[in-house]
């Protein structure tokens, strides 16, 4: 089963299996009906899983606090694992590029691309209201952050938790 980046749906692991003769001795032996749930379940969590979480500090010098990628199961740090880059582009409003292609599970180069992608402010004083909204950019490899006060002003100063799918 390859596709790496792309999600597996049920049918990618192939047809339900069924059982060659009676499970005698369940300790040894797997009924199909486990393997069919398993496939079933793993399907699902693919496909509701975020390709990426990253969390960042939203200042005019933009940094990353810690990083997962679905691509990256070993969290590796060298090139082509590197950070994505952060770029602020005013007050506010940030844009995160992750390097794309990254080898897939074969090696080959698999180009990263998300389909949508949601923020959510964490900052240590839960009485200063603060949101964010993100976007996937026309480069479908960059999501666009923008940070926002109780006025709906754009404003520096925040941690923020970035999903990507």
């Amino acid at each position: 089963m390859t596709g790496w980046p792309l999600r597996p749906d049920r049918d990618s692991f192939g047809p339900e299996v069924e059982n060659s003769s009676p499970v005698r001795d369940a300790r040894r032996q797997w009924d199909a009906r486990i393997a069919n749930l398993i496939m079933w379940q793993c399907a699902g969590m693919g496909l509701v899983t975020p390709r990426t979480a990253l969390a960042f500090v939203a200042e005019p010098s933009p940094s990353v606090v810690a990083r997962v990628e679905t691509w990256n199961p070993k969290r590796l740090t060298a090139p082509p694992y590197d950070d994505p880059s952060l770029t602020r582009s005013a007050t506010g409003d940030y844009l995160i590029a992750y390097p794309t292609p990254v080898p897939d599970e074969a090696g080959d180069d698999a180009a990263i691309s998300f389909l949508w992608a949601t923020a959510h402010v964490i900052d240590p004083d839960p009485s200063v209201v603060r949101k964010a909204q993100a976007a996937v950019d026309a480069q479908t490899n960059r999501i666009r952050v923008c940070v926002f006060n109780s006025a709906n002003a754009l404003v520096d100063g925040s941690t923020v938790v970035l999903f990507g799918w």
